[in-house]
């Protein structure tokens, strides 16, 4: 498709047969006997128009041939009925196409070829016209009839210039079941995209056009109710999105991080753990394709219901931005080990999405031992009930989790997530050890129903200030709960009444405070002592934090 830019490709069939009589010259009398040595050149206009739409060549209203022999000789043919008579030799042909019968102006398009004709069989030549940038006229038409069901929303359609690298929004009429049109449009060659959504599901195509100057462009598409569809099988993936390569790199959409382009699947991903299921195979084509993508895949079914997207070697995972996990998925496996995290080589993935993930497992996604530096910003598993150990460590992007049914959150989770600014756990009991570690951005955590937390959870975290919110019942505490936070203010928000302020030990002589003049609080034991809800625990009392109470 390349190659073809800007060009149509006229076929000129050479037709050699005897005309009786002899002539040294140009014998352009096509019905009369024909002598030895010469043939007929009848001219037609043919070219693969796969997936590929031009405008009609019959509206060039005037053709000029110029037929030059081996001498160097030129001479100016009109065919007869279509039919030019020629002396068999080398021959070059020059062919202008004009939009008038003017043609003392430039023409519109030009093109070129050379030939030798033999008496005998005939011989087919082909000629590449190309579109003339001098032309007097630069623009051309372009007419659009897409038609598809009612209810359909149209997600986008708009046409991309591939010289200019720009695209244009059509200016259309849109009603309840199409959209039709006529845009100027300068000549050249373009890429139509047209992206359909519905009940149905999502269709749509990236199609060529050509835009000649003087010329109407006319293009008319019917989508129906079958045509809604997402991809259902590996085969269907091969067919339906190899031939948008092109498209990806003229548009240049899939060639960054921050233009990726959009796949959903529906397929059976198997054994992910299989090299030749569909999963790796899925890779593989994404690894051919070499553009980055933000996968979908929902609707896709795969062997058991525990993930295990991890291989030794990227093989198509560092092309993928975002990530949302089959539906069918209720767990993420467990790291093989520290160095080797579920999902190793995803080293550009930056949102991902588990819709029904309940559990996801110890080191998924560490980053402290990993080879390939993670950047993931945004988690989101609405569903999850536990997070594994080492879960999130060392992502020192992420920004962003969405945990609202998570109960518990095991040792280091999100350990050393430096750009972790506000949390919010509404359902979590259990933090356990080092769970919010070295987050150096923290500000901001939400946990009204925990009754545990482990021991330096929040070691090390927080900016100059940390506010946690609370429930009614002041939660166990480990030792050493603030180590490494020295000149800090810790707020602890409770819920307003006399029964809780006692409980974490507020001060109500001092609004606002603990009741330092007692060792033998929670609050004292929140600062680092530690209490396990029945006796202090000992544990080093951090005495260069403030902490304070607020009521909420």
């Amino acid at each position: 498709m390349k190659n073809t830019i800007y060009s149509f490709t006229l076929a000129i069939v050479l037709v050699c047969t005897l005309l009786l009589g002899a002539c040294n010259n140009i014998a352009n009398t096509p019905g009369s006997p024909a002598a030895d040595g010469f043939g007929k050149v009848r001219i037609s206009f043919t070219r693969d128009e796969a997936r590929t739409t031009f405008p009609d060549i019959s509206g060039y209203n005037t053709f000029v041939y110029t037929f030059t022999d081996s001498e160097g000789t030129a001479n100016v043919i009109e065919p007869i009925e279509g039919i030019f008579a020629l002396e068999a030799g080398s021959w070059t042909i020059d062919v202008e196409a004009y939009i008038d019968s003017d043609i003392s102006g430039e023409p519109a398009a030009m093109g070129t070829g050379s030939f030798t004709l033999n008496p005998g069989p005939t011989l087919n030549v082909f000629i590449e016209m190309d579109i003339n940038p001098d032309s007097s006229s630069d623009t051309g038409t372009f007419t659009y009839d897409i038609r598809f069901p009612v209810g359909t929303n149209i997600h986008n359609i708009f046409i991309a210039s591939i010289e200019a690298e720009a695209s244009f929004d059509l200016n259309g009429n849109h009603s309840i079941s199409g959209f039709s049109g006529t845009d100027d449009l300068d000549a050249g060659a373009y890429i139509l995209v047209i992206l359909l959504k519905n009940y149905w599901g999502e269709t749509g195509l990236c199609e060529m056009v050509y835009i000649y100057p003087g010329l109407e462009t006319h293009y008319e598409k019917v989508f129906e109710g079958k045509n809604y569809f997402t991809i259902h099988s590996m085969e269907q993936l091969y067919d339906e999105l190899n031939w948008i390569v092109d498209f990806m790199d003229y548009h240049e959409v899939g060639n960054s991080k921050d233009a990726p382009a959009i796949l959903s699947l529906e397929i059976d991903l198997g054994n992910m753990s299989s090299y030749m299921s569909n999963w790796q195979q899925m890779l593989q084509i994404i690894d051919d394709w070499g553009f980055y993508v933000t996968l979908d895949l929902s609707a896709c079914t795969m062997q058991g219901t525990e993930l295990a997207p991890y291989k030794a070697t990227a093989t198509g995972e560092e092309f993928i931005v975002s990530l949302v996990l089959p539906d069918a998925a209720e767990s993420i496996a467990d790291a093989i080990d520290y160095d080797n995290p579920t999902f190793k080589n995803f080293e550009n993935l930056i949102d991902i999405t588990g819709k029904n993930v309940i559990s996801i497992g110890g080191s998924a996604f560490d980053n402290y031992n990993n080879t390939v530096s993670f950047v993931l910003r945004n988690a989101s598993f609405p569903n999850a009930k536990s997070i594994g150990e080492y879960a999130f460590f060392g992502c020192e992007y992420l920004e962003s989790v969405d945990f609202p049914a998570v109960t518990y959150i095991s040792v280091g989770a999100f350990c050393e997530c430096y750009n972790l600014k506000s949390v919010d756990f509404p359902a979590v009991t259990y933090i356990d050890e080092e769970a919010f570690g070295g987050c150096f951005s923290l500000y901001n955590v939400n946990i009204p129903k925990v009754t545990d937390i482990g021991g330096n959870a929040f070691a090390y975290t927080g900016t100059i200030a940390l506010t946690i919110t609370m429930g009614e019942i002041p939660p166990k505490v480990s030792t050493d709960l603030f180590d490494g936070m020295g000149g800090k203010t810790v707020t602890v928000m409770i819920p307003d009444a006399t029964a809780n302020k006692a409980a974490f030990g507020f001060d109500s002589g001092e609004l606002g405070n603990y009741d330092n003049a007692s060792t033998d609080n929670w609050g004292w034991a929140f600062k680092g002592e530690g209490w396990n809800g029945v006796m202090y625990l000992g544990g080093t009392v951090n005495y260069n934090i403030t902490l304070k109470f607020d009521l909420y």
